[in-house]
């Protein structure tokens, strides 16, 4: 099995910390780690957050073989002992993690984008987050289509992002996207990606290294978070060895 490993660091430059992380778990796992640090398309048409989707056209670009992908954010660190991701993934499911830490946040951006959807329905239990996205080929037009979806809806997603609802980019769409289309989704446990740290009450008192395998520093202003992920990966990189 060829397993990926990738992350988006478009216009970032926070990484530094996640990247050192991932590349011991990934010499650890047998795994190729991937950078995607340049726009696929300009930053301006679609964020780098959407950018994500592309790693299928990248890889393949790239001639880097594949056979089973994990996206993690730019700003995930992953603990020096987390398990291989990779063997609890089942058939072809798509492997994600629920993530609902605000449900006014998650309430009410399924419903500031339920209009492109047929105003479908997506209850809040089943919110998944797209920071730890572990697919496999057969969700290569998935990830496709998924593209197609936003360039067809383009000036509605820009308004809705950066003028009107101003909540996410591409993860709501994405939850409504894979509930639209019925793909086959498996829930790994919330420690596999554990986000949110600082709404949460773990950050600073550093619980979180306890209670989870993948460290997502979002939520935090962008010098504080900088600074903590300096500060954090000095005091534990030696277990990184």
């Amino acid at each position: 099995m060829k397993n990926i490993v990738y992350i988006v660091a478009i216009n970032w430059d926070l990484q530094t910390p996640a990247i050192e992380s991932w590349k011991y778990w990934c010499k650890k796992h047998d795994c190729t780690f991937y950078i995607i640090d340049n726009p696929i398309v300009d930053v301006n048409y679609m964020s780098p957050h959407w950018q994500r989707y592309f790693i299928y056209d990248v890889l393949e670009k790239n001639n880097i073989e594949y056979d089973n992908i994990l996206y993690v954010d730019a700003d995930a660190i992953v603990k020096w002992n987390a398990p291989n991701f990779f063997e609890h993934s089942v058939d072809d499911s798509l492997c994600v993690v629920k993530d609902y830490v605000s449900l006014e946040w998650v309430q009410n951006g399924l419903n500031g984008y339920k209009h492109l959807f047929d105003n479908m329905e997506l209850d809040w239990e089943d919110y998944f987050c797209t920071g730890f996205l572990l697919s496999n080929k057969s969700h290569k037009s998935l990830y496709g289509d998924f593209i197609k979806f936003y360039n067809n809806n383009h000036n509605e997603f820009r308004t809705l992002q950066n003028k009107t609802l101003r909540k996410g980019f591409d993860q709501t769409p994405f939850n409504l996207y894979t509930k639209q289309n019925n793909i086959k989704l498996q829930y790994l446990p919330n420690k596999f990606s554990l986000g949110s740290l600082n709404d949460r009450g773990i950050l600073h008192n550093k619980m979180f290294i306890d209670l989870g395998y993948i460290w997502q520093f979002n939520g935090v202003d962008y010098n504080t978070r900088k600074q903590f992920m300096i500060e954090l990966w000095n005091q534990i990189k030696t277990k990184y060895k």
